[in-house]
């Protein structure tokens, strides 16, 4: 197993005891963040949002 995978584990088993959610919204959490620090990271203006409508 790589170092990432130890990481996510351990985060899993921080994160998900500590929401009191169930597996889905501790997932839905995780996967959130995740795509929020992606974003964050390349730098992405706000205004490049779809308006979803």
């Amino acid at each position: 197993m790589t170092w990432s995978g130890l990481g996510r584990m351990r985060l899993w088993g921080t994160v998900h005891p500590a929401l009191g959610a169930d597996v889905d919204e501790a997932t839905a959490f995780l996967a959130r963040g995740t795509l929020v620090n992606t974003l964050t990271s390349i730098k992405l203006p706000s205004d490049d949002r779809e308006s979803g409508t």
